[in-house]
């Protein structure tokens, strides 16, 4: 009967496999704290209305989880599309919408991101200033 064998470098480098799966299972299970800057667009704007101003169209936003939660953030767009019809926001008589920090953490939580630890940098809320548009 014939033995398969394997020369020694195979094992090495089976080893060396084995060594960087295992380094990586525990880097992606440690909490990591990582900062995207989001670029922010409005969706789903009121009939007939456009942004004529917005505050911060980026935004410095931080997570705090474990590295298999925030993989799928590292491949993704970083665009944070705000749908005016599913976020809480206040609005003045002049058409100036004002969101702040806290509903725009829980409307990424319901979109999916990482809900461990999520903070926007230097921002207490964003606003927008919606215009009817022209009618020619």
């Amino acid at each position: 009967m014939a033995k398969l064998s394997l020369n020694r470098y195979s094992h090495l480098f089976i080893c060396l496999i084995i060594a960087i799966l295992a380094w990586l299972a525990v880097q992606m299970s440690d909490t990591h704290k990582q900062i995207y800057p989001f670029k922010i667009q409005f969706i789903n704007l009121p009939e007939g209305k456009y942004i004529s101003y917005q505050s911060d169209t980026i935004v410095d936003i931080t997570f705090n989880a474990s590295g298999i939660k925030l993989l799928p953030i590292e491949f993704k767009r970083k665009i944070l599309n705000i749908d005016l019809t599913q976020i809480a926001y206040k609005k003045d008589n002049k058409n100036n919408i004002s969101i702040n920090k806290s509903a725009i953490v829980e409307y990424m939580t319901q979109q999916g991101y990482p809900s461990d630890d999520i903070d926007i940098a230097n921002i207490k809320n964003i606003t927008i200033k919606l215009e009817s548009i022209p009618v020619e």
